[in-house]
């Protein structure tokens, strides 16, 4: 199984072949012994190379949810069958990686010292695909389109603030109401992000062009910018609470009216057997409670009911 994975990712069983190092007459004869005992073709060979069959992407799916149980159950007994082990990856956005993962990580290894927890870093839409790939176990992600292979637990309405220098003198300093952003020099990254096309969408409603001066796709590079006095940005709170408690940015709450987005925590239907991703959610959920409940994530909670309230 783990061997047509490889040969279905890779799409050649040369490369499959270096990548696991086998031979490849013997990784050949493998596939070619899977596809015997299944009773069907998983490859379309060509001279333009492979391509799955219906039934071998039917397979694919079904295999990465195999090789995870089987991951899972080794881990187990090796650990001796009492204690939560395995890997859990969790995919995470910048902003919302840099104020959760830290705490996560660190209950994680309290509760669970056999737990591995991987962490990936990435825009949402990014993420989205890689957990749809079977590539991720979790996902923290902004407005995640439903998905018939994804349960969807929302985390918080988070409001988002105009953010600026600290003290602006060579910029306007607007007002809190969104038509105030009218000539704003914005920078902001770039499409399909879904900040930028949440702000967009925001100004076309409010019939207004939007002064987008910079096009930067990274959190840390947009903030250094607004430090030094380069324009504007439409951000989270958390997205810059330090600055802004440091006094080197400001940030103004835009709610007139208030422009929001959704954040969420995304896993696979297929995964939620899976203990050990369960104990990671139940860890993920209380801190964003906690974080919330301090005043570092501002916005309308959107746990779940049945959340134990974070000690």
């Amino acid at each position: 199984m783990r061997y047509f994975v490889q040969v279905a990712e890779l799409r050649s069983f040369s490369r499959a072949a270096l990548h696991i190092r086998i031979a490849q007459p013997a990784l050949s004869r493998q596939v070619r012994k899977l596809e015997e005992e299944l009773g069907v073709e998983l490859f379309i060979r060509s001279s333009r190379g492979l391509r799955l069959t219906t039934a071998g992407e039917q397979l694919l799916r079904k295999a990465y949810v195999v090789l995870d149980q089987m991951e899972e159950i080794s881990s187990s007994l090796r650990a001796g069958g009492e204690r939560i082990s395995g890997t859990v990856s969790i995919g995470v956005p910048p902003a919302a990686g840099e104020m959760l993962v830290p705490p996560v990580l660190i209950s994680c290894d309290d509760a669970y010292p056999d737990l591995r927890v991987d962490i990936v870093e990435g825009f949402s839409g990014f993420l989205y695909e890689r957990i749809l790939g079977h590539e991720l176990s979790l996902a923290v992600l902004h407005n995640p389109v439903p998905h018939r292979d994804l349960d969807i637990i929302p985390l918080i309405s988070e409001n988002m603030y105009l953010v600026g220098p600290a003290e602006p003198t060579r910029l306007l300093a607007p007002a809190s109401e969104v038509r105030s952003l009218r000539g704003v020099p914005l920078i902001l990254p770039n499409r399909p992000h879904s900040l930028r096309v949440l702000v967009e969408t925001t100004m076309v409603e409010n019939n207004m062009p939007t002064n987008l001066i910079r096009h930067v796709d990274g959190l840390v590079i947009i903030r250094s910018m607004l430090r030094a006095g380069l324009g504007y940005s439409v951000l989270t709170y958390g997205s810059v609470h330090r600055d802004v408690r440091a006094g080197v940015l400001s940030a103004r709450l835009l709610d007139d009216p208030p422009i929001s987005w959704k954040l969420c925590l995304v896993q696979r239907k297929d995964a939620r057997h899976r203990e050990a991703v369960g104990a990671v959610i139940d860890i993920l959920l209380a801190e964003v409670q906690k974080l919330v409940k301090n005043g570092v994530w501002r916005g309308l909670p959107q746990l779940p009911s049945d959340v134990a309230t974070a000690p």
